[in-house]
């Protein structure tokens, strides 16, 4: 993994930000940091998962085995010498898979993009994670739960004041449960994979470098990053010549130390997101875009109108002095 990752750039502790589980298989993205916090390394990883085989085969045998008793009135020790060779063929057989399919971590890609782009699709994918089957059980679950205690307290108080019992209201179940919006692992990986396509990581670079020309003090505040950082924030700086006063890696350094906490700069990273718009809908997008075009084009006429004003000014003044010089030929004449 590290042979595609320059150690020396992206020295921050590696970090498992997303990880995904099917029957057979488990993908995680793993982010490797700069010190300066600029950008990010992810490598999307991927691992064949065998314990379901194991669980698979155990079924499959215990159901011969069952078969052989009842049906064909084998006697059970015969019927355990068959599974048992049964058994040793399956292990053979799942041996054989693992070894031809491989059984170590493979490395299906590293993508090096801007610490605000990865954060933002960090918290897409936590949001569609938060919407999968289980966790919509489990937050039904533990709201039922809760409420439940709630009226069992309300019951004890009203017991003892002598007031008559409050009703128990029941939870609606649908309102938790929703099967038009859970998500599951190949909805999560799809868009992940969508996200860190070329066309969309272009557009979300489009849109991280206005908003850091928008706002120059954010910016700043990142401080100069490595050499040869090709992060959207240097690259501005580099087209406006604009030199930041602290390195980025101090800037990191006093987010951390002002924030006492560790995930200072994700934090931070994921406020830049959200205030440039990475995390918006197309349609969001769309308008914000329509907003900053016509406001845009209201600064452009405001300082169009201050221009011609300006010269409407200046040439009344030339026409104010030119008459006051042809009064004082006339009186130097008379």
């Amino acid at each position: 993994m590290m042979a595609d990752i320059n150690p020396q750039r992206f020295r921050e502790k590696p970090q498992t930000d997303i990880e995904l589980t099917w029957w057979n298989k488990y993908v995680s993205w793993t982010s490797y940091g700069e010190l300066t916090g600029h950008q990010v390394a992810v490598a999307q990883t991927s691992k064949r998962r065998w314990d379901i085989h194991g669980w698979i085969l155990a079924g499959v045998a215990a159901v011969v085995l069952l078969g052989l008793v009842l049906f064909t009135h084998v006697p059970f020790i015969y019927a355990f010498i068959f599974l048992a060779a049964l058994a040793l063929a399956l292990v053979l057989v799942l041996r054989f898979e693992q070894n031809l399919l491989g059984d170590t971590t493979h490395v299906d890609r590293v993508v090096v993009l801007d610490a605000p782009v990865w954060a933002m699709i960090v918290m897409r994918a936590r949001h569609m994670m938060d919407d999968t089957a289980a966790k919509q059980k489990k937050r039904f679950k533990d709201d039922l739960d809760k409420h439940l205690k709630e009226h069992k307290k309300a019951m004890k108080a009203a017991k003892r004041a002598g007031e008559t019992p409050p009703e128990y209201v029941k939870l609606d179940e649908d309102a938790y449960i929703n099967p038009a919006t859970q998500k599951n692992a190949t909805d999560i990986y799809t868009d992940i994979v969508h996200q860190l396509s070329d066309s969309v990581l272009e557009a979300s670079n489009e849109r991280i470098e206005d908003y850091w020309r928008e706002h120059d003090y954010q910016r700043q505040s990142l401080g100069y990053g490595v050499q040869g950082c090709s992060c959207m924030a240097c690259k501005v700086n580099e087209e406006e010549g604009t030199i930041p006063e602290m390195s980025g890696v101090v800037a990191a350094s006093r987010r951390r130390s002002e924030a006492h906490t560790d995930d200072s700069q994700a934090s931070f990273m994921r406020r830049i997101s959200s205030m440039a718009g990475l995390n918006m809908t197309d349609k969001q997008r769309q308008l914000r875009k329509s907003e900053k075009r016509y406001r845009q084009q209201y600064e452009r006429e405001q300082k169009r109108a201050e221009r011609e004003a300006q010269l409407a000014e200046r040439k009344r003044r030339a026409e104010m002095d030119r008459q006051a010089e042809e009064r004082l030929k006339q009186w130097s004449a008379k």
